[in-house]
């Protein structure tokens, strides 16, 4: 495509060849033409080499305020000059770029590379995309230039910011095979004191309460509460009534945060967790434990 330049050039040569003709002045001809064929063929000798764009991340998923390092190496795979090339990496406009650019003007030899650094901040959780790569070619005399698209994407997840929870007093009405971190209101292996019962044969000697024995004579057996594994299940509210508020501050923002926070508080006790997001449809994960359940919810 013509520049603005290209056709005020092309015009004026035109103009002098028709001026020339009209008044018999073959000097002006000669440097209307010469501006005719300057513009037809620098138009011919424009154009730009094979350029390959490739995209690196820091992280595939990152947490909501963390920084993510982005790297793009632009290589000139032709036989010519990309003469003035100008790249720019469209990044989502929920993003914030911290430091560096993403956009630069290469001059690029044949074979040769360049890298274009950045940073970029996420405030915002979800799903997004960088890319397309936008690439713009000038020629020397900025006399044409060329547009065009790399479709290169890199997705990227951003989970909600995860708080501490120092503890969460819950408790199972129902018993679990399986030993956890929940204390039960029934006898069984685990941390808190139960009650009180006489020794039996084949009792453990380091459950024996010794002061009970000197008070009463009598061997006596501490009995714990039983610590097991237990199922939770969040329920989230994501209808637009939770949405009222700002971008950053608002119910369904908060309830994500603190569902996100207690799923890690108790899949890290290797309690089983289960998520409930209602809005105009039901969507339901159910109950589960270890790290591949932890991302899902993070990622529903």
């Amino acid at each position: 495509m013509w520049t603005r330049k290209a056709a005020f050039t092309f015009t004026g040569g035109i103009a002098l060849v028709l001026i020339g003709m009209m008044i018999s002045n073959h000097q002006m001809m000669i440097l209307g033409v010469a501006f005719i064929a300057f513009i037809v063929v620098n138009s011919w000798v424009s154009g730009h080499g094979d350029v390959e764009v490739q995209r690196t991340l820091s992280a595939d998923n990152l947490y909501k305020g963390d920084d993510l390092y982005v790297e793009l190496l632009v290589t000139n795979r032709s036989r010519r000059k990309t003469q003035q090339l100008e790249v720019y990496d469209n990044v989502p406009h929920e993003m914030k770029l911290r430091s560096g650019l993403n956009q630069m003007r290469l001059n690029l030899k044949p074979g040769e590379s360049a890298r274009i650094r950045y940073v970029l901040r996420c405030p915002l959780r979800g799903h997004y995309s960088l890319g397309p790569v936008s690439l713009r070619y000038r020629n020397t005399f900025n006399l044409s230039v060329d547009e065009m698209y790399v479709d290169h994407h890199s997705d990227i997840i951003i989970f909600p910011q995860i708080r501490d929870v120092e503890e969460a007093f819950i408790r199972s009405r129902t018993a679990k095979m399986y030993t956890g971190a929940t204390t039960l209101r029934t006898p069984g292996p685990g941390t808190e004191f139960y009650s009180l019962r006489e020794y039996v044969p084949g009792d453990p000697f380091k459950n024996i309460n010794w002061k009970a024995f000197a008070r009463t004579g009598d061997l006596m057996i501490n009995e714990k509460c039983r610590d097991a594994v237990t199922d939770l299940y969040i329920i989230l509210d994501s209808r637009d009534i939770a949405r009222i508020g700002t971008v950053l501050k608002n119910p369904l923002e908060m309830g994500t945060v603190a569902a996100a926070s207690l799923a890690s508080f108790f899949i890290k006790r290797r309690d089983s967790v289960s998520l409930t997001i209602y809005d105009e449809k039901l969507s339901f994960l159910p109950p589960d434990t270890g790290d591949k359940q932890y991302f899902k919810i993070l990622s529903s």
